[in-house]
């Protein structure tokens, strides 16, 4: 487990999440777009829907 920390409303937060993801996903060997992402929101409710969006823009599966 790992803590990445950036603001709601800044895409090189979500670009960062996105890297740290993915390579934790290469270090663990898994192939390309099949390793399945959960992300738990831990957020005011106020910012569920941009952050949805960012982590939809940045951070799903290709």
């Amino acid at each position: 487990i790992k803590y990445v920390s950036g603001s709601y409303d800044d895409e090189s937060g979500f670009v960062h999440l996105d890297k740290e993801i993915s390579e934790h996903e290469i270090s663990r060997k898994s192939n390309q777009g099949s390793s399945r992402r959960l992300f738990y929101l831990a957020l005011p409710p106020s910012v569920y829907p941009p952050v949805c969006k960012m982590i939809r823009h940045f951070c799903m599966n290709r």
